[in-house]
């Protein structure tokens, strides 16, 4: 059915408009294993995590980065420094590790983000993510 000839309550259809897609999750940290199977050494944890990620609606993907830290080491973070704060950006925290909802953090990011290119669309997702190319001039 055509955008035109929809009708409410569905939402109107977004022409031209991208999202990104998850292309595969996980994390230097974990070694050999899947994050799924990764457990942190502790509860205290500050994980690297990787997403590749890419338009939803062709070929292509771009690494950005994610630190998933518990509350513990968010504030292990913010006393490290003298004066107790710090700008904290690329950034999830966890009550506890829980690979799954990273996973759906990193989805409802994606599609929750739009724009009319890809350039667009990972501009945006690098104010939650690391880009890899965030601040590449060519």
């Amino acid at each position: 059915m055509a955008c035109a000839e929809k009708q409410m309550p569905e939402p109107p259809c977004e022409t031209g408009v991208m999202h990104a897609a998850v292309r595969s999750i996980w994390s230097p940290d974990a070694g050999p294993l899947d994050l799924e199977d990764y457990r942190p050494p502790s509860e205290d944890f500050d994980v690297l995590v990787c997403c590749v990620l890419g338009p939803d609606d062709g070929p292509g993907e771009e690494l950005f980065y994610v630190r998933v830290c518990s509350p513990a080491a968010i504030a292990r973070l913010l006393f490290a420094d003298e004066g107790g704060s710090r700008f904290l950006r690329h950034m999830l925290a966890m009550g506890v590790w829980d690979p799954a909802e990273i996973r759906r953090r990193v989805e409802d990011l994606c599609r929750q983000t739009s724009g009319e290119n890809w350039h667009e669309v990972a501009t945006t997702l690098s104010r939650f993510l690391a880009w890899e190319f965030e601040d590449y001039r060519p």
